[in-house]
């Protein structure tokens, strides 16, 4: 809360709580329990009241601009928050006639805001609050109610109280010498200490719940916090913490942690969210270096913080997926078409597979975005493999429905053909009619989808057409010779052919040679070559692992990639600003950003794979060096934008 609540308002929460007390002792419960004896209608109930009881004498807000605001930022920020499905359909937010710059919780879901806060953030915004510290503040609220700290913080002066009683009755035998004044400090001291906790708490999840919905939650906090550090009527001194005698007997302690304490926790707390973003980018980055457990890991840890990141679940979904296709190597046959999703934000249960955490997490991706055809393609696969009847019949479903909205698309088709084959084959692999796979395998290779052609190959192998299927395969490595497909595929042509020679390198290694970093290099190697960063970007894994992105934006357009120590990634485009360092120009194997497709061939020579990107449209040249990867990012004007090289795990 930002104020308490009223003294009305705790007497009528003390009085429900002693309701609640006085039953529990008739049963024999000697200890007051109040939280535990409040089920969550009972405390939906006392909030109503609550909220009913601190409005009372005000009047309700007739600014239609005020109300429509909070109910659209507040009940945003609900649908994001998780914590609390029971609060689901519970959460009220009010806004009264009050000149007073405040807001508070009442409890079950219910927040009250009063119009003096909303005039203050909307003083330098044309007369519409500021979202961001309006989303802040309400998130702050929201967290109160979130963690029943309403309820929670009567329950602790009730057993506080039942210790300070009990304590003034043995000072009383004793002669002790504890007044009453000092007893009286010490249950102020305990409110009031509990209340600053109670702060922190809500102050960081508040800016959290606001920042997944969307707003910039953090910054938002922060700079309200900064506009009452400013205004004198609101800050006070540390000072004021200890319970002093304010008159008439009354005593007082400042409940509320002051200004500046709270900004920098905040602060503090921000570093934790910009590494889980900086472990997304991470992740993102390990997962096309095919290092799918470090990937698990990385996007495992967003989605304990972000339950609501669509992005997140799939890619876990994919890591783990490909974990499971790692260590089946041969025994899945066939080479589907995985769809990931990027956006610029390990323990393992004991008997369950990397493929069971796969379909979880796709399931929990769709559940946020239902509409998201390649989370529902990579699920139908997913469950293919469980080669369970029953999972069987669900993929069938899955792509029935993307059949029917894209008949032609080559992925679904694939997928279409993987469940035939196995529904053919069945679970126990006794051999069965495989015509209608291959014509469907056959119908998405026409195409050029690459996975089609590959598992085409493999059918062929398995239906006594060695020949066809060795040709096939070579053709396939053509245009893939890096990816863990490639090397399945390797080991089966020299099944058939033991003097076949592995692809060579598209590209000689030591043409890839970027301003002298080499892969495996350690940071400080990478600033004597180049120099220090403009940026680092930091990410450090719940398992303890390390991520470093360095960034060199504006000057070379630049930056390098480093998990564990090392360098895995270097990614060059266009720089942001003039390039004051003449001396140092980024390229690949003489070939800039900004050269045409055609210069690019030219130089290097036909790809070996193009692939588009789905999420930006553009296209994907692929090329070799043996134990890395480069690709080029081809505009829609077919002109290199990024190019990207690779350490392979």
């Amino acid at each position: 809360m930002l104020k308490n609540i009223s003294r009305g308002g705790l007497a009528l929460l003390c009085f429900f709580c002693l309701l609640v007390v006085t039953r529990a002792q008739e049963k024999g419960i000697e200890e007051p329990g109040i939280v535990a004896g409040i089920d969550p209608a009972t405390e939906v109930r006392l909030g109503t009241l609550f909220r009913d009881e601190q409005i009372k004498d005000y009047s309700l807000s007739t600014n239609q601009v005020y109300i429509e605001e909070v109910n659209r930022v507040g009940h945003r920020i609900a649908n994001s928050i998780g914590e609390r499905p029971d609060l689901a359909d519970d959460w009220e937010f009010t806004v009264i006639d009050s000149p007073t710059v405040n807001a508070m919780a009442t409890g079950g879901g219910k927040v009250i805001v009063l119009e003096g806060f909303l005039d203050k953030i909307s003083k330098d915004n044309g007369g519409k609050p500021d979202e961001n510290m309006l989303a802040a503040v309400l998130g702050h609220e929201m967290a109160h109610n979130v963690r029943r700290h309403v309820l929670l913080r009567e329950g602790i002066m009730g057993s506080m109280g039942w210790i300070l009683d009990h304590l003034d009755a043995v000072e009383k035998e004793s002669a002790g010498t504890l007044s009453q004044e000092e007893i009286a400090r010490l249950r102020e001291l305990a409110r009031a200490r509990f209340t600053r906790v109670q702060e922190f708490e809500a102050d960081l999840l508040g800016a959290l719940y606001a920042t997944r919905a969307g707003y910039d939650g953090f910054n938002g906090a922060l700079r309200w916090m900064q506009m009452e550090a400013n205004d004198p009527h609101d800050e006070y001194s540390m000072s004021e913490y200890i319970p002093k005698n304010v008159g008439n007997g009354k005593i007082w302690a400042a409940d509320h942690p002051t200004w500046k304490e709270r900004a920098a926790k905040l602060e503090s707390y921000r570093e934790t969210i910009l590494n889980l973003a900086g472990e997304f980018n991470w992740g993102n980055y390990l997962l096309k270096t095919y290092n799918f457990e470090k990937t698990a890991q990385c996007f495992k840890d967003v989605t304990k913080i972000f339950p609501n990141s669509f992005e997140a679940w799939n890619n876990l979904g994919l890591a783990y997926h490909w974990e499971y296709l790692q260590r089946a190597g041969g025994a899945e046959k066939f080479q589907p078409g995985l769809v990931n999703y990027f956006v610029q934000m390990r323990d393992r249960v004991r008997g369950e597979s990397s493929l069971s955490k796969a379909i979880r997490a796709y399931q929990q991706a769709l559940q946020i975005n239902p509409n998201a055809d390649g989370t529902r393609s990579n699920l139908a696969i997913a469950l293919i493999e469980t080669h369970e009847p029953e999972n069987l019949k669900t993929a069938e479903t899955l792509l029935g429905k993307l059949l029917k909205t894209d008949p032609e698309n080559p992925v679904s088709i694939n997928d279409l053909a993987i469940l035939t084959y196995w529904k053919t084959q069945g679970s126990t692999g006794t051999p069965g009619q495989q015509s209608d796979a291959a014509r469907l395998f056959a119908k998405a290779a026409v195409s050029d989808y690459l996975p089609a052609k590959y598992n085409m190959a493999v059918l062929q192998f398995e239906t006594g057409k060695e020949k066809e299927g060795v040709a096939g395969l070579e053709e396939y490595l053509k245009q893939d010779s890096f990816s863990p497909w490639a090397k399945l595929a390797i080991d089966l042509i020299k099944k058939q052919d033991s003097k076949f020679k592995d692809p060579p390198a598209s590209i000689p290694p030591a043409a890839v040679n970027v301003l002298n970093i080499r892969f495996g290099a350690a940071p400080d190697e990478v600033i004597n070559a180049i120099g220090q960063p403009e940026r680092t970007e930091r990410a450090i894994t719940s398992g303890e692992d390390e991520g470093i992105i360095f960034h060199y934006d504006d000057t070379l357009g630049l930056n390098v990639v480093f998990s564990s120590g090392k360098v895995i990634m270097i990614n060059v485009f266009a720089p942001q600003l003039h390039d004051s360092r003449t001396a140092l120009k980024p390229e690949v194997a003489g070939v800039e950003v900004g050269a045409s497709v055609n210069d690019l061939k030219n130089r290097i020579g036909q790809p070996i794979q193009v692939q588009p990107d789905l999420n930006s449209g553009e296209k994907i040249y692929y090329y070799a060096t043996g134990d890395s990867v480069v690709y080029f990012t081809i505009t829609q004007l077919s002109k290199v934008r990024v190019i990207s090289l690779m350490k392979q795990s």
